[in-house]
């Protein structure tokens, strides 16, 4: 019912955050029971923001939830590696960090 919903709804924004990280693979979770109702949140919305931490940067989770191209805007804390936000950005994401 939930991803039905959202299918019929539309958003600007969306603001959302993830387990891990990285420039290669995306965004991922260890919710794999998520991922569907992730899928259809980002189809009901014009700009994904993500939101996670540098401790995240790295590290693996099991599944990709969306991929460097699917997100807008990363933000993140100022220890993010400087060279991830070189990447990050020349994958066209917008990258703040606070």
């Amino acid at each position: 019912l939930t991803n039905s919903m959202m299918l019929r709804l539309g958003a600007d924004y969306l603001f959302t955050s993830c387990s891990a990280f990285n420039e290669r693979r995306g965004f991922l979770t260890n919710h794999i029971d998520s991922i569907e109702l992730y899928n259809s949140c980002y189809e009901a919305t014009k700009n994904v923001v993500m939101l996670s931490d540098s401790s995240k940067y790295m590290k693996n989770a099991i599944a990709v939830i969306a991929e460097c191209s699917r997100v807008n805007c990363l933000i993140s804390d100022k220890r993010l590696p400087q060279e991830a936000v070189m990447k990050f950005q020349e994958q066209s994401i917008r990258v703040i960090t606070v």
